[in-house]
Formats: structure tokens, sequence, C-alpha cells
């Protein structure tokens, strides 16, 4: 699995994973209903100046999880969603790990997760990585406080970055090669021209 950091121009991606979501998990990320429209007008509505967007990824480079890190002053705010197929395998507490060093880098004092009362899993989840949870009505807010970063968090942190991008742009690249040497095994003369091809060595 990889994690990494989107980007605005990734949006269109961020969309289709979220229209994707059933009528019940809409409901449970947003705790309310949420139309299409209603989707679209969210994602149009974020400032990317403002929210880190983290994905998680297959090894196809097929996005199967998603977490907003939302800058709320001394706050960062967190709101998680994994692709059904994907749950029980650890692509919610991974994202969870790398936004709370995320957050800690970025110098929040805090993060929260909100989420509904009959939201188990992701109850279990802020629990598991240390959110004390207070309940309100139907919602219940869990929190955890950051301590001040030092240099190695910090080095950790970028470390992250680097192998995310660097895994992901290996994935997007795989499938082209596969397919290339599936032809190239299928097509003679295609397989007959690569084997006039120069030498780098040459």
């Amino acid at each position: 699995m990889i994690v990494r950091a989107l980007c605005v121009l990734e949006e269109p991606a961020v969309c289709a994973f979220m229209l994707a979501l059933s009528a019940h998990d809409r409901y449970r990320r947003f705790c309310r209903p949420m139309t299409d429209a209603a989707i679209r007008a969210y994602l149009c509505a974020i400032d990317w100046s403002q929210t880190l967007i983290l994905g998680a990824f297959e090894r196809d480079a097929r996005l199967i999880g998603m977490l907003e890190l939302c800058d709320a002053g001394r706050s960062a705010e967190i709101a998680v969603a994994v692709a059904p197929e994907h749950r029980k395998h650890g692509v919610a507490r991974a994202l969870l790990q790398r936004a709370l060093l995320e957050a800690t880098g970025l110098g929040k004092q805090r993060v929260v997760l909100t989420c509904l009362t009959e939201n188990l899993p992701m109850r279990r989840l802020a629990r598991s990585a240390g959110l004390a949870a207070t309940t309100a009505n139907s919602e219940i807010e869990s929190e955890l406080m950051l301590e001040e970063p030092d240099l190695s968090e910090v080095l950790h942190a970028g470390t992250h970055k680097l192998v995310g991008s660097i895994s992901y742009a290996t994935a997007l690249c795989l499938p082209s090669r596969t397919d290339l040497a599936r032809q190239l095994r299928r097509t003679p003369e295609l397989r007959n021209a690569a084997s006039r091809m120069p030498s780098h060595r040459d």
C-alpha cells in the first residue's frame, strides 16, 4: 500500500472515489446524507492550501482510501473514508498514522476526529491511536494532544513523503511496462524488432 499527499489536480480522482461510496458510507463519512451534487459542491469548496488530503493506493496506483486533514488554527480536523472492499486491512490506520505525523510536522497542538456514535470501526480506530473521546448527542469527538515536533519527526515526515511519491510513480509505470512485455510475447514482429534495438551499453 502507498500513502501520499494529493494535489488539487487530482480532484477528479477524489470526486470519483467519494461518489463511489454508498449512501450509508456517505452518511458515516459526513455525519449527514450526501447526494452526488452535495459531494461535488463540498469538493469544489475545499481550500487545498488549508487542507491536506492523503490518499492510500494499491500497488496498481488505484485510490482505495482517503483522509482529509483540515487546518483549524492550532488544531487539525480529520475525516477518513476507505473503499468497502479494502476495509479491515489497515488502510485507515496507515492513513491516520501518516496524518498524525503530518499534523505534528505542521506544528498543530491537537487533532480532532468526529464520527457518529454508531460508527464503531471509526471509534475503534481513534481509540487505537490514543484519541480520547467525548460524546455529544449522536456524535463522538475524539482528540489527541500533540507534542512539539523534534528534528527526527520532521525528517521522518519528509522521508514518508519522498517514499510515497516514488512508490506511486513506480506504480504508474509498471502497468505500461507489463502491457508492453505482454504485447511483445504475443507479437513476433514486435519481439524481433525489440531484439534488434541497440543496447544502452553500446
